[in-house]
């Protein structure tokens, strides 16, 4: 997972500190649509969108702005239409999931190369892609989102049929299968949901909630999103951490998130634009005010938030900080209480540590003076042998 997640929201980002105490930890709380929301601020972001729950949520916000703002106006503008065509394989708890997704990969290329022809029927020019993972006792669910934008969606059963049959075919050629289910394509969706995401219905039948949005999504039959296998680590779950760090594995060195050459076709700025403007115009003023900036001795936050404290701990700051407003003080009493907290637990684990020591020191001791004993035994007898040998006898006494 790297040591840049350890840093995520840890580490002092002194290129965004301009103007704060670098000695000190800052969150700020501001107020959206009548709800308080606590960020930390001015603070290292790794950026990883599979295993950084923070980092994660903020693309597929950022994500789910693009489409709205730009992606969806110019599809209307020039008269094209947006088909969203998922796709996934079968899988098993026991495989080797990073060979698994490896394959997954490999596959969807061999797809997209052998889809080319169906691609131009139906007037296709680019694509925005979504990878979801879920996690359950079928091993690892990863299934692509594709959101395809086309200039003639009318005869998209053909399409369907073709895809499922060049799907199965690339998954075939690297090891992998999947079923009749494992292919869909839809046009059920309304994009113009996106704006209004107040009705979390019907934004769920648009397509950047499918896209962009599935962080937040509730796991199905009984499967786990990795953001809930944290939540069940937290809570000691050995399992969740034995899956989490195969996930981790699995998805290393893969993109999650994925929009091609589309902006340039559609004469839109790219993601990576998109979002970096974004992030000048929040820096500008033109994002949500702070209302309120908390800030407390970054010494005390590293303590807190350390990655082996058992504790949730930025989960648990934020938290409080969301509640800032309406109860002053209660962000540095949270963080006091996991500072405190986290030397009980060093306290705790010195403590097991020093008599696991003492035992076995104390066996070492015993197994020390039986070894000795059995030695001078061992001496003895043989001196007596050999003074016999000579007639002697010898005085032990």
């Amino acid at each position: 997972m790297g040591y840049s997640m350890i840093g995520c929201g840890r580490w002092a980002s002194y290129q965004e500190r301009d103007g704060l105490d670098r000695r000190s930890a800052h969150i700020a709380v501001t107020l959206e649509k009548g709800t308080h929301q606590a960020r930390m601020h001015g603070m290292f972001k790794c950026g990883n969108n599979w295993l950084c729950d923070s980092c994660a949520r903020a693309a597929s916000a950022d994500l789910a702005d693009y489409i709205t703002k730009e992606v969806i106006p110019s599809v209307e503008r020039q008269g094209l239409k947006m088909v969203l065509v998922t796709r996934t394989a079968a899988h098993y708890y026991e495989q080797d999931w990073t060979d698994f997704v490896n394959k997954f990969y490999k596959a969807q290329a061999i797809y997209e190369q052998n889809m080319r022809r169906e691609y131009r029927a139906i007037g296709y020019m680019g694509k925005i892609r979504a990878m979801e993972p879920l996690i359950g006792e079928n091993g690892l669910h990863l299934h692509a989102h594709d959101e395809l934008v086309v200039s003639n969606a009318t005869d998209l059963l053909h399409f369907q049929e073709r895809g499922l049959e060049v799907w199965q075919a690339a998954l075939k050629s690297v090891g992998l299968r999947c079923s009749k289910y494992g292919f869909d394509v839809t046009t059920k969706f309304d994009p113009t949901y996106v704006a209004k995401m107040e009705d979390e219905e019907k934004a769920k039948t648009s397509t950047a909630y499918e896209v962009s949005a599935h962080d937040s999504k509730k796991s199905r039959s009984g499967n786990r999103s990795q953001w809930e296998l944290l939540d069940a680590i937290a809570k000691g779950d050995k399992q969740a951490q034995e899956e989490f760090i195969r996930f981790a594995r699995a998805v290393g060195g893969h993109k999650r998130f994925h929009t091609g050459n589309l902006a340039e076709k559609l004469g839109v700025c790219s993601f990576q634009t998109f979002r970096g403007m974004k992030r000048q115009g929040e820096s500008k003023g033109d994002a949500a005010k702070p209302m309120l900036l908390i800030s407390y001795p970054l010494v005390k936050h590293m303590l807190a938030t350390s990655p082996d404290n058992e504790r949730p701990s930025m989960a648990l700051i934020l938290r409080a900080a969301r509640q800032e407003p309406r109860r002053p003080g209660s962000t540095v009493q949270m963080v006091e209480a996991l500072c405190a907290d986290y030397v009980r637990q060093k306290v705790e684990r010195i403590k097991r540590h020093a008599f696991a020591q003492a035992d076995a020191i104390e066996v070492a001791q015993a197994q020390a003076n039986t070894a000795v004993a059995a030695f001078e035994k061992d001496i003895r007898l043989r001196l007596a042998v050999g003074a016999l040998e000579f007639g002697q006898e010898l005085d032990f006494s």
